[in-house]
């Protein structure tokens, strides 16, 4: 059923693909696609919890306070409110991915990307991923993606959401300079700076705390080799504008990949770099918005592309 519901959202994304706005009322596209999400999102949470989720699960109930929860408390804690609401850990999953998801849906508005990549962006391997499997870290990369979006205009909310970011998984501190590269010039520069020479201490010093949870695969090398190809994609198209944030994403996100394949366990590597994935998406897709004529052709790999990965490799088994 779940196959089924995610190859329909491809399907939807691809007929979207050949208009920016084909629904015209703003408004009714956000609760067209908010509401689609949450027959997904119930439909998921409907069937058997994984290993993963079993344990948010678990952890719903309990009471007991310590350092590992106040670490990382977005998700611990917040769940633990939810369910003291709903007594339900469906009902509560549920509420929890569409609150953030709705994150998402505003922040790609402030991006002006076009309708089918936030369609498209609910079956992308990383963002399918992370819901099922990861789920600190996928609360973690929407709230990132909410921070850049609001960078630009309004620090200070931009900042506080970084922030919950960062205590919703601590894998988010490693891009700080991406969420704050549509600051000014000598800020972005600033901000790069610093994160180039803390990037690989950060990882030294973490290598041992992260999880051995995975995924079940081992495409760490292939992560690195995808992101390294978006960033030469997006130089080639942007040869005379290195001061575009979505270059600056590109190039540190591949920075980020490339040192946490060389220091971290297939594990941890493999979960940055499926975070990095889910904050390139909206410079990926303002790549192809701002340079390429054809369009449509490129929207259409890319909601296709996004989500191969579920098809070719074991990634099938959670949505299986």
């Amino acid at each position: 059923m779940e196959l089924v519901l995610y190859t329909s959202v491809v399907l939807i994304a691809i007929s979207f693909s050949y208009r920016t706005t084909p629904i015209g009322n703003r408004a009714a596209f956000d609760i067209f696609v908010v509401a689609g999400f949450f027959v997904l999102s119930t439909s998921v949470r409907l069937a058997e919890f994984d290993a993963d989720i079993q344990t948010y699960a678990q952890r719903m109930e309990e009471t007991a306070l310590n350092f590992y929860y106040l670490r990382e408390p977005v998700v611990w804690l917040g769940h633990r409110l939810l369910f003291g609401i709903t007594r339900s850990h469906v009902m509560t999953l549920v509420a929890s991915d569409v609150i953030f998801f709705s994150l998402v849906v505003r922040s790609f508005r402030r991006f002006g990307l076009p309708q089918y990549a936030i369609i498209a962006f609910i079956a992308f391997f990383p963002f399918i991923l992370g819901m099922q499997n990861v789920y600190r870290q996928w609360v973690s990369s929407c709230l990132a993606i909410y921070a850049l979006s609001l960078a630009d205009r309004h620090l200070g909310r931009a900042a506080l959401a970084f922030l919950l970011a960062v205590l919703s998984h601590n894998v988010a501190v490693l891009f700080f300079p991406i969420v704050f590269s549509r600051l000014s010039s000598s800020l972005r520069l600033s901000a790069l700076m610093v994160g180039t020479l803390l990037v690989p201490a950060a990882l030294l010093l973490g290598a041992e705390t992260k999880s051995e949870s995975s995924t079940g695969l081992r495409l760490e090398h292939f992560y690195l080799f995808l992101i390294s190809m978006a960033a030469v994609a997006t130089f080639s198209l942007r040869t005379m504008t290195w001061k575009s944030w979505t270059l600056t994403a590109c190039v540190f996100s591949t920075y980020v990949v490339a040192w946490s394949t060389a220091t971290l366990s297939s594990a941890g590597s493999e979960r940055v770099a499926l975070f990095a994935l889910t904050l390139l998406y909206p410079s990926l897709v303002l790549s192809i918005e701002d340079n390429l004529v054809d369009k449509a052709a490129a929207r259409i790999a890319l909601s296709g592309l996004g989500f191969l990965p579920v098809i070719l490799f074991d990634v099938r088994t959670f949505i299986i």
